[in-house]
C-alpha cells in the first residue's frame, strides 16, 4: 500500500507529521511526501525514515486562479504517475486542490485534515468575506471526494457539518497534531515571571494585543519580561514589522526570531500566552503544556481545547487587552500559582495530546476503511 501526503511546507511535515510518517512506515506503507521548496538536504533527511520527499510549486498565501489551475494540473500529473492507494492532505490549498486532483486521478481512498480555518474564516468585512464565499464551495467540492475528514476541534467540525461542507459520517475528531511528550519534557520554572508568545507574526494571532498588554504591565511591574518568538509571514494578515521593531526598541518585548527548536525559549518562560482569534489546535500551546507551562489564551475555537479554566490557565474574550492584562497580573501577584497550573498543564498533555495517541486514531480510521 502506498500513501501520498500533501502539505504546505517541509517544516510542517517535520514539526507536525513526522511521527505519523514513521507510524505509516511501521504499518508497512510506502510513504511519499509532497511539499513546496524541497532541498536536497530535505530529501536526505526524509530518506532517513524511508520517506520519498518530492517538490511541488504551492504558494500558500497568493490568490491567483491561473497559478492554482496550474497547481491542480501538476498535482493531477504527479498523482497519476505515482498511483497511490491513499492521498492524505492538510492545510487549505493542499486539501482543496490535492483532493480534487486525486479524484480526477481516480484514487480510491482520500483523507483530509482540517488543521484550522485561519485567515479566511475569521469574521471580518470586505476581502475576507468575499474569500469565504469562494472557499466554501471549493471545500465542499473537495471534501465530498474524501473518505475521511479529520478535525482538530469540535467547533470546526460542527461548522463544516452544519454548513453542508462535509457529511458528519465522514468526520473524525482528533486532539490536534499531538505532541511528543519525550521530546518536550517538563523543565524547571525560572525565578522571575516571564511571558512568551510563540506564533507566526500575524495580526490574527493577537500579537498586537500582546504588545499592548505588555506595555501596560511594564508600567506597573518594570521587572516583568515578555518574549516573542515567530517568523515573519507573507500572509495578508501579517503583523506590520515596524510595530514589532518599535516594541523591541522601547524594551516592551524581546524578539527571539524563529527557532528550529523552541524548547530553550519555553524553558526561559513561566507562562505561555496566545491571544489568537481562531485556531485549529495551536501546536505551540501543546508544546507549552508538555513543558509544564500555564496557558493564557482566548475562548475561541481551537484555543479553548488547551485550557481547563482556573486549573491550568485562563480563557479570555478575544481582542480584550484589559482581560489579558488582568490574567498576566494574576501570575505576577501570585507566582506560586504558576507551578501548580504548570503541573496541571503537563497532566493535560499526557491525558489528551500524546502524539502517539492522536496518530493511533488516524491510523485506526484509515485501517477501518479497508475492513470488508
Amino acid at each position: 500500500m502506498k500513501i501520498l501526503i500533501i502539505g504546505n511546507s517541509v517544516s510542517s511535515l517535520v514539526n507536525f507529521r513526522w511521527h505519523l510518517l514513521m507510524a505509516w512506515q511501521d504499518q508497512g506503507y510506502e510513504v511519499v511526501a509532497l511539499a513546496p521548496d524541497v532541498t536536497e538536504d530535505d530529501r536526505v533527511r526524509f530518506a532517513g525514515i524511508n520517506v520519498r520527499l518530492m517538490s511541488m510549486p504551492l504558494n500558500n498565501t497568493a490568490i491567483n486562479p491561473f497559478a492554482d489551475i496550474k497547481l491542480l494540473f501538476k498535482l493531477y500529473q504527479f498523482i497519476r504517475r505515482e498511483q497511490p492507494d491513499w492521498v492524505f492532505t492538510y492545510t487549505i490549498k493542499a486539501v482543496i486542490y490535492g483532493s480534487i486532483a486525486a479524484a480526477f486521478a481516480k484514487v480510491k481512498h482520500k483523507a483530509a485534515m482540517i488543521t484550522g480555518l485561519g485567515y479566511v474564516f475569521i469574521d471580518q468585512p470586505g476581502k475576507r468575506k468575499l474569500l469565504k464565499s469562494l472557499v466554501k464551495p471549493l471545500y465542499k467540492l473537495a471534501l465530498c471526494t474524501n473518505r475521511l475528514v479529520f478535525f482538530q476541534n469540535k467547533d470546526d467540525q460542527n461548522l463544516f457539518v452544519n454548513s453542508g461542507l462535509v457529511q458528519a459520517k465522514k468526520t473524525v475528531l482528533i486532539n490536534g497534531s499531538g505532541v511528543d511528550l519525550n521530546h518536550f519534557q517538563q523543565t524547571p520554572l525560572p525565578d522571575a515571571t516571564i511571558f512568551i508568545l510563540i506564533a507566526r507574526l500575524l495580526i490574527d494571532k493577537g500579537i498586537g494585543e500582546y504588545i499592548q498588554a505588555a506595555e501596560r504591565i511594564k508600567r506597573r511591574y518594570p521587572q516583568a519580561k515578555f518574549l516573542l518568538l515567530g517568523g515573519q509571514s507573507t500572509n495578508p494578515a501579517a503583523m506590520p514589522w515596524d510595530v514589532i521593531e518599535q516594541a523591541v526598541a522601547k524594551s516592551v518585548i524581546e524578539y527571539l526570531a524563529e527557532l528550529k527548536d523552541v524548547r530553550p525559549a519555553l524553558s526561559q518562560a513561566s507562562v505561555f500566552v496566545l491571544p489568537s482569534y481562531r485556531e485549529g489546535c495551536p501546536h505551540a500551546a501543546l508544546e507549552a503544556l508538555a513543558m509544564g507551562r500555564p496557558i493564557i489564551t482566548t475562548d475561541v475555537p481551537g484555543c479553548r481545547e488547551v485550557v481547563i479554566p482556573g486549573e491550568n490557565g485562563y480563557l479570555l474574550p478575544v481582542k480584550s487587552v484589559e482581560a489579558l492584562v488582568t490574567a498576566m497580573e494574576s501570575f505576577i501577584l501570585n507566582p506560586q500559582s504558576i507551578e501548580k497550573m504548570g503541573q496541571a498543564s503537563r497532566r493535560l498533555a499526557e491525558q489528551r495530546f500524546d502524539v502517539h495517541q492522536v496518530n493511533a486514531v488516524i491510523l485506526n480510521a484509515i485501517a477501518s476503511c479497508h475492513v470488508g
